[in-house]
């Protein structure tokens, strides 16, 4: 008898561990760091939301906690092993090859803050590959509805560098200015416009959007009024615009630094220059196509200094890392000019 309930409270153990360990392994951890910043502690359950602000997550007795964003040290949600093996070719920049992955993952996904994370994933990856129509198709149809928080504005398929505007982008953005759109649409519009004959309209729409409530959005409007200016600006313009720069949250200052590279090398400002060119590939790793054009145009300010060493360095980096860019080819260019006047020694 003895041995027939020990047997039977075993095999229920048995099952109690199974049953944890699959709970363990579905659920979702947020690990959180006390006020200040010393301790953390570890809260396993569903997360529920995932916002600019704060994280919120049920717990398995049924309580909830918000945490504050400030407060987050890490965490681990239930992606889904498709999800996982998305992540992994994008980190390592094959995004063909990850982008149907994220559309087959997000089928699988049923809370709302994981569809939304995986459709900023999908959106980055058609960025890095240049398909400039698509990527903001799907920002407006999957994330426009929330440009109250600032949490995907990092992903906006702006325009900040060269880019060739096709007649199927002047029209779509031609639409998207109107007064019926979202301000988060009508800024995308007024950035594919600036470089187009409707500059005017462009510049007029990105001033109405410099008073938005959303400071986020008015800021994007300003640092993207820059982009003409860049040719002529003064050292004096260049002081503002770095202040308005550390105005903005870190996640948005990509593109606004490559503007204000470009200032500072206009103004002969070489250092200034590279150092703010290099923060896009070292600090927003994502931004994968104006990551190639910050590391192209910091390496032919250092030819131009003879800095030849270093320019090299850079522009195999674009060449290996960023091979599919337009920036790709330009450097492969380069690199053979500066190797043709090299001695054999220096290359």
């Amino acid at each position: 008898m003895t041995s027939l309930f020990q047997r039977s409270l075993l095999v229920i153990l048995t099952l109690a561990l199974v049953c944890l360990s699959a709970l363990k392994l579905c659920a979702d951890e947020v690990e959180v760091w006390d006020d200040k910043h010393q301790k953390k502690t570890r809260y396993v359950g569903t997360i529920l939301e995932f916002k600019q602000t704060f994280i919120s997550i049920e717990l398995a007795n049924g309580a909830l906690r918000e945490i504050p964003v400030e407060r987050l040290s890490d965490f681990v949600a239930d992606w889904g092993m498709v999800f996982s093996q998305a992540e992994i070719l994008r980190a390592d920049f094959q995004f063909d090859d990850a982008l149907p992955l994220y559309r087959q993952a997000f089928r699988n996904h049923n809370s709302v803050w994981l569809r939304r994370h995986n459709t900023a994933r999908q959106i980055a990856c058609l960025s890095a590959l240049g398909q400039w129509v698509e990527a903001a198709d799907l920002y407006i149809e999957g994330l426009s509805s929330v440009n109250g928080d600032a949490l995907y504005l990092e992903i906006l398929p702006l325009i900040w560098s060269r880019q060739t505007i096709t007649p199927q982008m002047i029209q779509r953005a031609s639409n998207w200015i109107s007064s019926d759109s979202s301000e988060i649409t009508q800024l995308l519009g007024a950035s594919w416009l600036m470089d187009s004959p409707k500059r005017t309209d462009a510049i007029t729409t990105l001033t109405r959007i410099e008073n938005s409530n959303n400071s986020s959005l008015a800021l994007l409007a300003a640092t993207q009024k820059w982009r003409p200016l860049v040719p002529t600006v003064k050292e004096s313009q260049l002081q503002r615009w770095q202040q308005i720069v550390l105005r903005m949250p870190h996640t948005l200052r990509a593109g606004p630094y490559y503007l204000l590279a470009h200032g500072f090398a206009r103004n002969n400002e070489s250092q200034n220059a590279i150092l703010n060119w290099m923060r896009v590939p070292i600090h927003y790793p994502g931004q994968y196509q104006l990551s190639a054009e910050a590391l192209l145009e910091s390496a032919r300010v250092l030819d131009q200094l003879e800095r030849d060493t270093e320019a090299v360095r850079l522009l195999r980096e674009v060449t290996g890392k960023y091979q599919d860019t337009f920036a790709a080819r330009r450097a492969e260019a380069i690199v053979g000019q500066i190797q043709n006047r090299l001695s054999p020694n220096e290359k």
